[in-house]
């Protein structure tokens, strides 16, 4: 009778863990979204950027760039003549990117806009890029299990660049160097994770960067930024992209853990049932 006892008691155990897990939300497993990424000047977007010197600049939501005049749309080109040529940051695509594919949790990134770098030979006449803001805006939609779309997350990121003479040889750069010498774009500022709770369950939110990786100190120096800094190095002559993506993590919710212990104790329970049959 004590044995007959103990299952009843288990049993209705698991029952309890099993209606305890029933209650709280459940995992989002699949998600749609929308990313937009402009071009700043630090507070809002778009905006015109901090370009020092003198000459012809352009600078809108998807382009900067700098160099000789080349109207009307002011695009970077190679003409190898530093007097008629023009560099230039170009972010693409110039709209939002947004499901399919649809993002899992726990899942593969899903790639969202690139910004690549056009390094072309200018005349020091002309201004260069000193500073700029990366305006990154995701609104996140439940999809399984559906539900309302998020409150949209804005991520800001500073970028330092450094537009280096091409009159130098590698060796007397001042930092490691492929070229004479090589641009620097440096991601200076701004989170590259974030994470959110929704109804109970805590997600983490990963933005990544293909192309991106840490510099050398000195590299981070000749850029105005400080050590330990990410960002990539750009030949001349040469056009050098880095892919966007992001990913969403979670770990499962424990009341959820506890429901499958209960499940388990009901089935010791059962078990026993029938042993004594």
């Amino acid at each position: 009778m004590a044995t007959r006892s103990t299952f009843k008691v288990l049993a209705a155990l698991a029952l309890g863990l099993g209606s305890a897990a029933a209650a709280q939300a459940a995992l989002i497993t699949e998600w749609g979204y929308s990313v937009t990424t402009e071009w700043g000047n630090g507070t809002t977007a778009p905006a015109p950027v901090f370009i020092s010197g003198g000459g012809v600049t352009h600078a809108d939501a998807a382009m900067l760039s700098w160099g000789a005049s080349n109207p009307p749309n002011q695009t970077p080109n190679d003409t190898s003549d530093p007097n008629t040529s023009r560099s230039g940051l170009i972010i693409t695509p110039d709209t939002a990117v947004t499901n399919p594919p649809n993002l899992f949790t726990n899942g593969a990134a899903v790639d969202t806009h690139t910004i690549t770098h056009y390094n072309n030979t200018i005349s020091s006449n002309f201004s260069t890029l000193s500073t700029a803001s990366v305006f990154t805006t995701l609104t996140l939609t439940p999809l399984v299990p559906g539900g309302p779309s998020l409150p949209t997350l804005t991520r800001t990121f500073q970028v330092d660049f450094s537009e280096t003479p091409n009159t130098s040889s590698p060796g007397t750069c001042g930092f490691p160097s492929t070229s004479a010498c090589d641009d620097i774009f440096v991601l200076t500022a701004g989170s590259l994770t974030q994470s959110f709770v929704l109804d109970g369950i805590t997600y983490t939110l990963e933005i990544l960067a293909t192309g991106l990786g840490p510099l050398p100190a000195a590299t981070c120096a000749a850029a105005g930024a400080a050590p330990g800094c990410i960002g990539f190095q750009t030949l001349e002559h040469q056009a050098t992209p880095a892919q966007f993506s992001f990913k969403i993590s979670a770990q499962v919710p424990e009341p959820a853990i506890l429901g499958l212990l209960g499940l388990g104790l009901a089935g010791i329970g059962f078990v026993g049932r029938l042993r004594r049959s």
